[in-house]
């Protein structure tokens, strides 16, 4: 299919994010290591010179996970196939960076870095007892993915996806 359609296509775009995992029960949106696997099967798949032809998207939101039960999802947009609890309420969610900082400014949290996902998150207990836990990418997390599509000869392209919903910080 790809050499069908690279004669008559500019760019392909490859969203390297929405990673869900029915074993894993909580972790970022892209972790680390599904990111490079995508990569590579990419590249696997295709011409090693198909690359320049290709721009990678990386998530500017986060997502919230929620360990306990009789959260008030009300508000929250809930998504089929989204995994939810034995009241079917909803689990998981994702996070802008407005309700980012919410939580960071509202809650006693402490940044943690996952060393495997690649990806800070932060872990608070809520005022009904809950426990929940929010991946969200950072500057680190981003440069990780940067560094990682630019070793080596691979001529990728990046993108953000929905900059406008993530932290001011990233037009950094």
């Amino acid at each position: 299919e790809f050499e069908a359609l690279a004669p008559v296509i500019n760019k392909f775009v490859l969203h390297l994010y929405n990673f869900t995992s029915p074993v894993l029960d909580e972790g970022p949106a892209a972790p680390m290591e599904w990111f490079v696997d995508m990569i590579k099967a990419w590249q696997l798949d295709t011409r090693r010179d198909a690359d320049s032809l290709v721009i990678i998207t990386l998530n500017t939101y986060g997502r919230e996970y929620r360990t306990g039960h009789g959260f008030d999802a009300e508000g929250y947009e809930l998504a089929q196939g989204e995994p939810t609890d034995e009241a079917g309420r909803p689990t998981r969610w994702d996070v802008t960076g407005e309700q980012y900082t919410t939580i960071l400014n509202t809650t006693d949290v402490t940044h943690q870095w996952d060393p495997l996902h690649q990806e800070h998150h932060v872990s608070f207990t809520t005022l009904e007892g809950e426990d929940h836990t929010v991946y969200y990418p950072s500057l680190r997390s981003i440069k990780a993915r940067l560094d990682h599509v630019s070793k080596g000869t691979s001529k990728m392209g990046i993108g953000l996806w929905n900059l406008g919903t993530g932290l001011d910080y990233f037009y950094n």
